[in-house]
C-alpha cells in the first residue's frame, strides 16, 4: 500500500509541475524553453 501511495503522490507532483509550469509563463511574459 506504501508503494502505490508514493507512486500516486509523484504522478500527482508531475500533474502539477506540468500544470503549473504553463501558468507562470503567461504572468511572466517569458519563455523557459
Amino acid at each position: 500500500r506504501q508503494i502505490l501511495i508514493a507512486n500516486y503522490l509523484t504522478l500527482f507532483q508531475i500533474c502539477m509541475n506540468h500544470f503549473k509550469i504553463p501558468i507562470p509563463i503567461p504572468a511572466v511574459g517569458k519563455t523557459p524553453e
